[in-house]
C-alpha cells in the first residue's frame, strides 16, 4: 500500500511536497523494497534471455509477421513492446529495405543499432 501511495503521489502531481518526497525516499531505501525490485528484475532477465517458452513464442510470432507481411519499400511503425526487438532483428536479417518510424527513443535506438532506415 505504501508503494502505491508513493507512486501515485509521484506520478499524479506535477510537483512533490517535501513530506511526500521524504516518504518515497525512505521507502525506496528499505532493504525489502530493494530486494523485491532486484528479484523481479532478475526474473524478467531470465525469462527474456531464455531460448524457450514465452520468449521463443514472441520470437516466432515476430519472425512470422515479418516474413508474411513485409516487403521492400514499405513504411513500418516500430513500437516499444518486447516483441518488436525480434521483428527488427528479422527485418535486418532479411535485408529488407523498409522505412522504420519509431514510437519512442528506445525504438529509435533499436532501428539504428540494426542498421535500418529511420524516418519520422
Amino acid at each position: 500500500m505504501r508503494v502505491n501511495a508513493c507512486l501515485y503521489h509521484t506520478i499524479g502531481t506535477s510537483r512533490l511536497s517535501l513530506t511526500a518526497l521524504k516518504h518515497c525516499n525512505q521507502f525506496i531505501q528499505n532493504k525489502s523494497f530493494i530486494n523485491l525490485v532486484t528479484n523481479r528484475s532478475q526474473k524478467s532477465e531470465t525469462i527474456m534471455s531464455s531460448g524457450n517458452g514465452l520468449n521463443a513464442s514472441k520470437r516466432d510470432a515476430a519472425f512470422k509477421a515479418v516474413d508474411n507481411h513485409l516487403k521492400n519499400g514499405l513504411k513500418v511503425g516500430i513500437g516499444s513492446g518486447s516483441t518488436i526487438v525480434f521483428a527488427v532483428q528479422r527485418i535486418a536479417q532479411k535485408g529488407l529495405d523498409v522505412i522504420c518510424v519509431p514510437t519512442s527513443f528506445q525504438s529509435k535506438q533499436l532501428i539504428r543499432d540494426n542498421g535500418l532506415r529511420l524516418s519520422d
